[in-house]
């Protein structure tokens, strides 16, 4: 049986019958109550076979009976090649085939590596949620469907049972049988399967042609990330991107003036005009309109349909709204952010590809000839690019972490004179106040706490939520602080240079006997570092219902700059997490003066995080050591709390009755950092003048971080200093 022909009451015509033949079976149909005043939907189907070009052709006419009398009819022509691979490109075909899905099958392994190193370094999220990504992995499930469904149509094709003729009807064209469409059940059935399969290829067709288009679409979106590392080639993408932001809010706005105007649109036109009878229809009437619109075509039904300024007012707000301010503001918005994108590449100089494909060919060359001549002075791109790698490695991980957003969770278990709120009366509410006032709410009393730990937890967790939702921070922002601090002291180096300099000078003068040297003078100031290593933890509790707790840190100094990251320790049912070497880290804090004391109330914060996989990391707590702790170093395990305010105990969580810890060593010495600054002199000149001691500032604070060169009055010292 053909299930899907069960609902389906068919009459053949062959083709055996004459024309005569054909007119006496619609008469006979007619007269046989087939087509009657009942009568809803008539389908004519026709199967046809084009022998040159070997392409069956299956084309349906449906007539359908309104209830107003009309009768709508539509058509449908859905075709499929018998042969795949004609025999003049048969080889040609399978080898570029086979070149395609061997290249595909490269780039999807190449793509899952990625993945699987993603899960690895725990950027599952941030891997997911990368539109490129996304693209890349559309692009292979569309070709490797479209892949799938070419091999069911060659499996389909190699088997099609087609007969030379199918002699359905007993008796065609006779006059004398009582059953004029009396059929075989036997050929009718070998018909109904034959046509079935040929349904099934022509379908297949459409389907592979519809999953190629949307294929090369995404090749192309695909092309377009490639092309990005060369600046003046991803002009197309650096644009989108910088101006994703005000086209979202113009796509916003034109489609609520869109949607207005569509729901207007078939509320005055839709009862007469059929380009406006539905929404749909409505809507993509107003698209034509706007690109391409032939008042010819439509003008004399929309006046109908409405008086003449109604539709005159219609029409033109919508051509003035839409064509002259929304589509010049789209426009407008992409040639900005062009002309900045072109900007930003050519104050950078970047080249062009031709350019740089030489850059690309004399690199190689000079590979080969560094591997000829191993005393070649060159380093390649690959070893520079290893070497810095491991590098920054022995500082950061390979997953960083934001310092916003490490601070934002350290403010929020840690809420004390942090957050405030500004009401529009210009009062500020600290969390003290505001949990005084949680306190004071008849919320407390109807709700029944079993123990009193309950209800402090309850109103610390009210009020995190307050604070987050309407509180900002209380103080003004510590890398603003710093710089300011950085700038001030960078004058007062500059003037006591300066002043030194003069110095020399005079010395000089009255010293006429002595001849210049091509010595500089070097000074050496000391700066106060903080050196951190994260040792050990242990006792952490599970955050999830994971195996263990994939644990890292990230430690900061409030008010300068500098955010760490450990490595990652995946989880274990272990009882400590031992971090291997690498984990040291290192502050700046300035010149090692007496005023350094005002940074002693600072704070070392140490963040301990649960890494995940595809939601946020789970904050397990935090350490927060005061600098002025620190004087005589530490080498020590220091707990592991969630202070929530200064009201309520911190809440401890533990594992097994023990309590979280971390093993933590610092120290506070006076040095130098290694890149401190850069000196030097502009030509070979130079004064016999030493200085012992580092110059000093008028207020007391040392001028400089590593060292200074000081030159004569008549050479341009440069001294650059690094700061945070």
């Amino acid at each position: 049986l053909i299930s899907e022909e069960g609902a389906n009451f068919k009459l053949y015509f062959e083709e055996r019958l004459t024309g005569t033949q054909a007119r006496k079976l619609i008469k006979y149909m007619e007269d046989g109550g087939f087509l009657d005043s009942q009568t809803d939907t008539v389908v004519v189907e026709a199967i046809t076979l084009n022998s040159q070009l070997n392409i069956f052709a299956i084309i349906s006419f449906t007539f359908t009976w309104l209830p107003n009398g009309k009768i709508s009819w539509d058509y449908s022509i859905l075709s499929a090649p018998i042969y795949l691979y004609p025999d003049g490109y048969f080889l040609l075909r399978v080898v570029l085939e086979g070149l395609c899905v061997a290249f595909l099958a490269i780039n999807t392994i190449s793509e899952v590596k990625d993945l699987l190193n993603s899960i690895r370094q725990f950027q599952l999220m941030e891997y997911l949620c990368s539109p490129w990504n996304i693209i890349d992995w559309s692009h292979f499930c569309v070709m490797w469907l479209g892949w799938y469904v070419w091999l069911q149509q060659i499996l389909l094709t190699n088997r099609l049972p087609m007969e030379p003729t199918y002699p359905i009807l007993v008796s065609p064209g006779s006059t004398t049988q009582a059953r004029a469409f009396l059929t075989d059940g036997d050929h009718e059935h070998k018909f109904l399967k034959f046509s079935a399969n040929v349904k099934q290829l022509a379908v297949n067709v459409s389907i592979y042609s519809t999953l190629t288009c949307l294929g090369v679409i995404l090749f192309i979106l695909r092309l377009l990330k490639v092309l990005d590392f060369q600046p003046k080639m991803a002009l197309i993408t650096r644009t989108l991107s910088n101006t994703m932001s005000d086209l979202s809010h113009f796509f916003m706005l034109f489609t609520i003036v869109w949607m207005g105007y569509t729901i207007a649109g078939n509320l005055l036109f839709g009862h007469l005009y059929s380009d406006f009878s539905s929404i749909s229809m409505a809507a993509t009437g107003l698209i034509i309109i706007l690109i391409s619109w032939d008042p010819s075509s439509s003008l004399v039904q929309m006046l109908h349909a409405s008086s003449e300024w109604a539709y005159s007012l219609y029409l033109w707000t919508w051509i003035l709204l839409a064509f002259y301010i929304l589509l010049n503001i789209f426009l407008a918005i992409l040639v900005d952010g062009y002309i900045a994108v072109k900007q930003e590449s050519q104050n950078k100089g970047c080249a062009g590809m031709i350019n740089e494909m030489g850059d690309v060919l004399k690199h190689e060359f000079q590979k080969v000839l560094r591997w000829i001549v191993p005393r070649y002075p060159f380093v390649s791109n690959e070893e520079l690019a290893l070497k810095i790698s491991a590098k920054l490695r022995q500082t950061r991980s390979s997953s960083v972490v934001k310092i916003q957003r490490v601070i934002s969770d350290f403010h929020r278990i840690t809420l004390n004179n942090f957050f405030e709120i500004s009401l529009d009366s210009g009062e500020r509410m600290d969390s003290e106040r505001m949990q005084g006032i949680l306190k004071g709410l008849s919320l407390l009393q109807e709700r029944s706490f079993g123990m009193e730990h309950d209800a402090d937890r309850y109103l610390n967790n009210a009020l995190t939520d307050i604070m987050l939702r309407f509180g900002s921070p209380a103080v003004h922002s510590d890398l603003e602080i710093r710089d300011e601090q950085n700038k001030a002291f960078l004058d007062a180096a500059k003037l006591d240079t300066m002043k030194r300099v003069a110095q020399l000078h005079l010395d000089t003068l009255s010293k006429s006997l002595l001849p210049w040297t091509t010595d500089c003078t070097e000074v050496k100031v000391l700066r106060r570092i903080l050196r951190v290593v994260v040792q050990k933890a242990r006792n952490l509790p599970k955050m999830d219902f994971g195996n263990g707790v994939d644990v890292f840190c990230a430690l900061f100094v409030e008010g300068f700059p500098g955010l760490y990251q450990t490595e990652i320790l995946r989880g274990s049912c272990e009882s400590d997490w031992t971090w291997s070497g690498n984990q040291n880290f290192a502050w700046d804090l300035g010149p090692a003066s007496a005023s350094a004391t005002q940074d002693a109330e600072r704070k070392l914060v140490v963040m301990v995080y649960d890494k995940d996989q595809i939601s946020s990391d789970d904050v397990i707590g935090c350490i927060t050591i005061r600098l002025g702790e620190l004087q005589h170093g530490m080498d020590d395990w220091r707990e592991i709390l969630r202070p929530q305010s200064n009201l309520f105990p911190a809440q401890v969580d533990k594992r097994d009755g023990h309590k979280p810890e971390l093993k933590l060593k610092a120290e506070l010495e006076c040095g130098s950092l290694d890149d401190g600054l850069i000196s030097g002199c502009d030509e070979p000149a130079g004064h016999p003048a030493s200085v012992s001691s580092p110059p000093v500032s008028s207020n007391g604070d040392y001028a400089s971080s590593g060292s200074l060169v000081l030159c004569p009055p008549n050479m341009h010292a440069r001294a650059f200093l690094k700061t945070p």
